[in-house]
């Protein structure tokens, strides 16, 4: 469920962007600036949100017209280990103790689907949340933590499989197939690559985020588009792009197929207007070197 607390767009004084060096983050840093917002993007060389001492720094940052973006988090590709679960909860702590005693105007907070676990095919905002690893555990005890602001209002946007040119994590989808086929001249899949997944354009990412922010949107949403591919017609549609030919190779199963489509019902109902780049036209946008 999300409301829209502005009855029109409204651009905040100064949005305050944590983790705005980073695919999403960067992308959406330009997109503000080009809108006329104030952005002041923080990094950990600015700040070590994991260290206890941010909570005063962040006290003396943050102002109370602000709008807080918090995109920061060490994902997967980096570690999966507890140390590193244990360090991105301390940095949402933080946070949180600094926004409970100097609140600001909005916090927009990218979650992850991850909360959801692998097993539910059909994904709505009421679906339950069943984390199956650290990194999905870590997503949903972020969310209670920011849960429990009072005087803060907030949204939680759950990203899917974002994909787009000047990704860092090479995950598995677009992003990893455009790499390995530049490299390699391969493209490899888990089995035939049967699975249905709904893969969402980083510039619509960013859209829905801006929007969000003018609007001062309150609640959660799932970012998603509505429309899911195999990832086997994913993969041809990335070795089109290339001249030479890319090897699709098929690999002997070892987990369960699994498939996720999204209700984007909420999502569209707040933002009517709302539409989406089509994964062929997402596709073809690659810079391929």
């Amino acid at each position: 469920m999300i409301v829209n607390l502005n009855a029109g767009p409204i651009n905040p004084r100064r949005v305050v962007l944590f983790g705005g060096s980073g695919f999403i983050g960067h992308r959406l840093s330009s997109m503000l600036n080009n809108v006329g917002i104030d952005v002041l993007t923080l990094g950990s060389k600015d700040i070590d949100l994991s260290a206890a001492s941010a909570v005063e720094r962040l006290k003396q940052l943050l102002y109370s017209t602000d709008t807080v973006v918090f995109l920061s988090a060490i994902t997967p590709d980096k570690s999966r280990s507890t140390d590193v679960f244990i360090k991105n909860l301390l940095m949402m702590k933080h946070l949180c103790e600094a926004l409970k005693n100097k609140p600001v105007n909005h916090l927009v907070y990218f979650s992850s689907d991850a909360v959801y676990g692998q097993c539910q095919s059909f994904v709505s905002e009421d679906s339950p949340v069943a984390p199956q690893d650290l990194y999905g555990a870590m997503h949903l005890s972020r969310e209670i933590m920011i849960s429990e602001l009072r005087d803060t209002p907030f949204i939680i946007l759950r990203l899917t499989m974002v994909y787009g040119s000047g990704d860092t994590h090479g995950s598995y989808g677009p992003n990893r197939f455009f790499k390995t086929a530049t490299q390699n001249r391969t493209i490899n899949l888990f089995g035939c690559g049967e699975e249905m997944r709904d893969h969402i354009h980083v510039d619509d990412v960013v859209n829905i985020t801006k929007l969000c922010v003018i609007m001062k949107s309150k609640g959660l949403l799932n970012l998603a588009t509505g429309k899911s591919n195999s990832y086997n017609k994913v993969a041809r549609m990335v070795a089109n792009q290339f001249k030479n030919k890319i090897e699709i190779i098929e690999n002997p199963r070892t987990t369960v197929i699994t498939h996720r489509h999204y209700d984007i019902a909420n999502l569209l109902r707040a933002f009517p207007l709302l539409s989406f780049t089509n994964i062929e036209d997402g596709v073809s946008s690659y810079q391929i070197n």
